[in-house]
């Protein structure tokens, strides 16, 4: 929200260059603090990318523009958003098994749907001991 509200006084005049509005929010990140990746695209074309602070803080990593962050749950809000677009969309189905979309999951997981996962109620503990590792990397990497 901040980056937003400094970005639109940075660009009012018209002539925005975002990458000195960022340069400034950031500023404070710089050096042995948690580290932030940014990045920007305008009309499919990537504007500004850029990091700052640490990605590893103990072993002094810089934080780079492809620096993969573990969230948490912080993102099942725009999962679940994308998701309903989807359907929204009929791409897909909250019925749909998820092996449709992800085939080399285990047999054991045959019966749980979109649904299930979005309201957390497919049984899974953890996700990751259930999928192949190359899958688990892929989900990692993206």
């Amino acid at each position: 929200m901040a980056a937003s509200v400094v970005l639109l006084l940075a660009c009012r005049s018209g002539h925005c260059d975002p990458g000195a509005a960022i340069d400034r929010l950031m500023s404070a990140y710089q050096g042995n603090v948690p580290g932030a990746s940014v990045l920007i695209v305008r009309d499919g074309r990537v504007i500004l990318r850029r990091a700052y602070g640490m990605a590893d803080l103990e072993n002094r990593v810089p934080a780079s523009p492809t620096t993969n962050y573990r969230l948490a749950s912080m993102t099942k809000q725009f999962t679940a958003a994308a998701v309903l677009i989807l359907v929204q969309d009929r791409r897909l189905s909250l019925d749909d098994p998820i092996r449709k979309w992800l085939p080399t999951l285990p047999d054991a997981t045959s019966t749980i749907t979109i649904r299930h996962l979005l309201t957390h109620t497919s049984g899974l503990i953890d996700y990751e001991e259930v999928m192949p590792p190359d899958t688990v990397r892929q989900l990692h990497d993206s």
